[in-house]
């Protein structure tokens, strides 16, 4: 899930609402544990998030994320990514974004993030997880949404070695984020290669 800290709560309901996850819970009684332990006032749903994500069932965090209260950071597959399904998700969830509003009434801005071009496992990477869960050629789940925040100034996110895809997100996060700086750091391919990339990784630690 994601917060925006003012009271409103983003996530999947491919994720949440999944057998696998809350079998025997409704989704007003998942709706009613998550407002009263992260002390949110208003979940927006969104259907379902990157299709490739199938290790988590979608997290909403490969896929939107708030910027700031009212602002939306949304994963974009564009026209011309080969991929008209998951351009369809995108603009389903986008076009449910824009005609919400937060915890405080406030209309959403959707801040669209490109997704880096299509990646796919090389035969040694993919013998490299154990199990043997991936095969070569099965697309990688890259995202640039999957960040961290790095105390109040700065945010990490990944770069895939796709320098125009990984400068054009950089410059949007910029424009989204101002006032923080943001750090890129080529090792986004590595840590998709098991699922997940760096707000997987990581936790936030409260100031008090």
């Amino acid at each position: 899930v994601h917060v925006d800290g003012g009271g409103t709560l983003l996530a999947t309901e491919s994720c949440l609402l999944n057998g696998n996850r809350n079998p025997t819970l409704s989704k007003q009684q998942i709706e009613r544990v998550l407002c009263e332990t992260l002390g949110v006032a208003k979940i927006i749903w969104l259907p379902v998030g990157l299709l490739c994500d199938t290790d988590t069932d979608g997290h909403v965090d490969n896929f939107a994320c708030f910027a700031r209260e009212g602002v939306v950071l949304l994963a974009w597959c564009e026209d011309q990514c080969g991929d008209p399904q998951q351009h369809r998700v995108c603009a389903e969830a986008e076009a449910i974004l824009l005609g919400e509003t937060d915890a405080e009434g406030r209309p959403l801005e959707v801040v669209r993030v490109p997704l880096p071009p299509p990646l796919h496992y090389t035969r040694e990477e993919a013998e490299a997880i154990e199990g043997g869960a991936r095969t070569p050629g099965e697309q990688i789940c890259a995202s640039y949404i999957n960040f961290c925040w790095n105390g109040d100034h700065r945010v990490i996110i990944p770069g895939f070695g796709a320098p125009d895809a990984d400068r054009r997100a950089k410059a949007i996060f910029e424009k989204a984020l101002p006032g923080r700086e943001v750090i890129q750091l080529q090792i986004g391919r590595a840590l998709a290669l098991g699922g997940g990339n760096m707000h997987c990784m990581t936790c936030h630690q409260p100031s008090a």
